[in-house]
């Protein structure tokens, strides 16, 4: 008889998302699926790879960090602010929007922003921006003719940082989106997020 395997329902980034919502704070299997709107089987599958890790243990009050995945949870967020729900429609598409601020980056990439952006909206999301703070301004890079400083009220962003913005539908692509763009931003960043989540421990279906 022929075996069916089952298509996969999540990816490296899904499972980067489910490390970091255990990262701030011990949660259950069935809270993390309500959070990260995955099923509960990709979200034992996902928990089952960051264990074979090391990243993570389980215990009666649910899902935490070990030792090992609060090292690389405290080194993701020397690159990256959490990324929080803006509330503001900033694109006007009626649809919520995501940002975070990227701390460190790589300069070469600097003058493509509009590369990154492109590559959010790879992922699924509806909207994506890369802005740079440059003289206490937030503005788009090309586009001087308008200025985001009023999204300073929700970012603590700093001069030479980078803030980026994403909307979609669904809580989790918009964070994708954000993460997708900075680990192209970033390589150190994007080597970290690759080593938590290897295909390699990957469990067989």
């Amino acid at each position: 008889m022929e075996v069916v395997r089952t298509l996969r329902k999540f990816d490296e980034l899904d499972i980067m998302l489910t490390f970091l919502e255990i990262g701030h704070k011990t949660v259950s299997r069935e809270e993390l699926a309500t959070i990260t709107e995955f099923g509960e089987g990709s979200i034992k599958s996902m928990i089952k790879i960051l264990k074979n890790n090391d990243f993570v243990s389980t215990e009666k009050k649910g899902n935490k960090l070990t030792e090992k995945g609060k090292k690389y949870f405290s080194e993701i967020y020397k690159f990256i602010s959490p990324i929080i729900k803006i509330n503001q429609d900033i694109f006007r598409d009626n649809l919520n929007c995501y940002g975070c601020i990227l701390r460190k980056y790589n300069k070469n990439k600097q003058e493509k922003l509009y590369v990154a952006r492109e590559k959010g909206i790879r992922v699924g999301c509806n909207s994506a921006m890369v802005l740079t703070c440059e003289n206490d301004l937030l503005k788009v890079q090309y586009v001087e003719e308008f200025n985001f400083n009023f999204l300073k009220k929700e970012f603590d962003i700093k001069n030479k940082e980078l803030l980026i913005v994403t909307s979609s539908n669904k809580k989790t692509i918009a964070e994708k989106g954000i993460l997708t763009i900075s680990c192209y931003l970033n390589e150190e960043l994007n080597n970290i997020i690759s080593l938590i989540a290897t295909k390699k421990m990957w469990p067989k279906l």
